[in-house]
């Protein structure tokens, strides 16, 4: 029987089972960007989405529940700079 369980304990208390770092794309024009640095790192995971660069809340809730995912060790935000739901305001969630 299994004793142990070797999980990742998050600061709010939630626990992991995976230790993923997520490049996030938070404008359909910064998916290729994403992808190629998540490309290059060995268990980074690239997440975007296609709503956009004026995306809406819905939206913003999705990435910032992903971000906050108790699988996911941190987060890397990619945008272009022009968005309207920028890389501060997800950033500072």
């Amino acid at each position: 029987m299994i004793t142990t369980f070797q999980g990742y304990e998050r600061l709010d208390g939630s626990v992991g089972v995976r230790n993923r770092i997520v490049v996030m794309a938070v404008a359909d024009c910064a998916e290729p960007v994403a992808r190629m640095i998540a490309g290059g790192v060995e268990g980074v995971v690239a997440i975007s989405q296609h709503h956009g660069c004026i995306a809406g809340e819905m939206v913003a809730n999705t990435l910032i529940g992903a971000g906050k995912n108790p699988n996911v060790a941190g987060v890397l935000l990619v945008g272009m700079g022009c968005e309207g739901m920028s890389v501060d305001s997800l950033g500072n969630v």
